[in-house]
């Protein structure tokens, strides 16, 4: 918190955005089992950074793949 360039809120969310080359300072958390894929879709497309709790996921879930895309 020392550096005096990040210092206010702003500053801060603006550092973020840019580091993470997404629209909004909007982070979804991944929780397994409580975060659905078409959650992370929407954060994502909003302009945040969406995640995935793939603890839970099986490789190849049924049906993910056609709801990414049918979110778009």
């Amino acid at each position: 918190m020392g550096d005096k360039k990040h210092s206010s809120p702003r500053a801060r969310a603006e550092a973020f955005t840019d580091r993470l080359g997404i629209r909004l300072p909007v982070l979804l958390a991944p929780m397994a089992g409580a975060c659905p894929p078409f959650l992370s879709i929407a954060v994502a497309n909003a302009g945040g950074l969406g995640a995935c709790g793939a603890l839970l996921m099986t490789f190849g879930a049924p049906g993910l793949e056609r709801r990414m895309s049918s979110t778009e």
